[in-house]
């Protein structure tokens, strides 16, 4: 080999190695990264490739930079976000995608070093921690599972007794947000969740009705609730006997209860309230009853039936007159929102409507949420209920989904004053 290729073959072979120094050791900054397998998009080191993405929103890269610079640069990437300690882990918000970053890391690898982010949906709070994050029966990923064909009893409330098809309490088990895991049967006792959880990650279960029971059942627009049996049978009376003929054409339904297989249309506007085509002054009629226990039964209904909309309590501004709440509405169609709002308190395991003591008015304005899809509403209570003592609340609003505001959706918030 002649010496002036011996000295092109070094020079190229010194260009590379330097070249490749460089993409190793020399910080690049960062690039916004998505493709359609990914649920967001995230700001990653530049020179690296998308892997997988996993497991409720784990994103997975490769890069053949050293695993020194990929987490310097991962580091200056989480100093731009907002950061929130809880319980010594410390969580990243990114306000631009809305998503919070719950852990990230390097892992070393050949010929290429991997890094992965772990991010969820929203604003991280504290509180997440306990959030549940799955359910699931553990027992249908054992190949060899025996399952004692007894029901297995887990929980009872006033209407019913619950039991899986046979014995694998210690299978069914709650995942949390912050790793934690424990049996559904502790997690119902606790409060942490309810039987329509179970039913939205498809856990098989029975349940037997209690014929001991002070309750029966009663279903409202669609959704089965319980009733005192006292009450239920003060509606059955007064459904059955009460005959005012009006034109009810331009009212619509706010509740739809099914009774004795039988559907009443139940309305209410100002001081009237009716059902099936009925209608009655609401001052020394009957119908007050069916105003208080359907009233009453509503105040315990799911506050949260309107889809990609949420409500929180701004960090700090929770007092006993009064809180910031702070909405976010992901709909493509943003509702609008006021300043009314109620309280409910929760008596005995059972939310109750709080008292107005003093002047319910409110000022009537419309608000919307701004391009981050969140709106913040100043909501004092004291000239309502006055202060609060210490307890368990629910602060509820509503949104119109009529022109005439007779039908609405209802989310809320819960709170804790100690």
């Amino acid at each position: 080999m002649k010496k002036s290729q011996k000295i092109t073959l070094i020079s190229l072979l010194i260009i590379t190695v330097f070249f490749i120094i460089g993409i190793k050791f020399i910080p690049f900054g960062t690039v916004k990264y998505k493709n359609e397998k990914m649920v967001s998009t995230l700001i990653i080191p530049k020179l690296s490739s998308f892997d997988y993405e996993c497991c409720m929103f784990s994103a997975n890269f490769k890069s053949f930079r050293s695993q020194y610079i990929l987490k310097k640069e991962l580091a200056k990437i989480m100093d731009n976000y907002e950061k929130k300690t809880c319980d010594s882990k410390t969580y990243y918000y990114d306000l631009e995608n809305d998503i919070t970053i719950t852990e990230y890391g390097v892992q070393g690898g050949f010929p290429m070093n991997k890094f992965y982010i772990v991010y969820d949906k929203g604003e991280y709070s504290c509180d997440n921690d306990n959030l549940v994050s799955d359910i699931i029966d553990k027992s249908i990923y054992i190949d060899d599972f025996i399952c004692n064909d007894v029901l297995d009893s887990f929980y009872e409330d006033e209407l019913y007794q619950y039991s899986y098809p046979c014995i694998k309490s210690s299978y069914v088990v709650v995942k949390y947000k912050n790793g934690i895991e424990e049996p559904v049967k502790e997690a119902l006792k606790k409060g942490k969740i309810t039987i329509n959880d179970l039913d939205k990650h498809n856990i098989r279960y029975s349940k037997i009705e209690k014929s001991d029971s002070d309750f029966t059942k009663i279903v409202i627009n669609a959704k089965e609730m319980k009733i005192s049996k006292n009450d239920y049978n003060t509606l059955k009376e007064i459904f059955s006997r009460v005959n005012y003929n009006l034109d009810t054409n331009d009212y619509k339904a706010r509740y739809i209860v099914e009774l004795d297989g039988n559907t009443y249309d139940f309305y209410r506007s100002n001081n009237m309230v009716g059902y099936n085509g009925k209608f009655a002054e609401i001052d020394g009629d009957n119908l007050v009853n069916v105003s208080n226990i359907l009233d009453f039964i509503f105040s315990n209904n799911d506050m949260d039936n309107i889809e990609n909309v949420s409500m929180k309590i701004k960090d700090g501004t929770l007092t006993k007159t009064g809180a910031t709440v702070i909405i976010t509405d992901t709909n493509k169609e943003h509702y609008d929102y006021g300043l009314p709002f109620r309280l409910d308190k929760k008596e005995n395991g059972i939310w109750q409507m709080l008292e107005v003591t003093g002047d319910g008015n409110f000022i009537l304005p419309a608000y919307g949420v701004d391009k981050n899809n969140r709106l913040e509403l100043n909501q004092s209570w004291d000239h309502i209920y006055g202060e609060l003592k210490n307890g368990e609340y629910r602060l509820v609003k509503a949104v119109c989904i009529s022109e005439d505001c007779n039908e609405q959706k209802y989310f809320s918030v819960e709170f804790i004053l100690e």
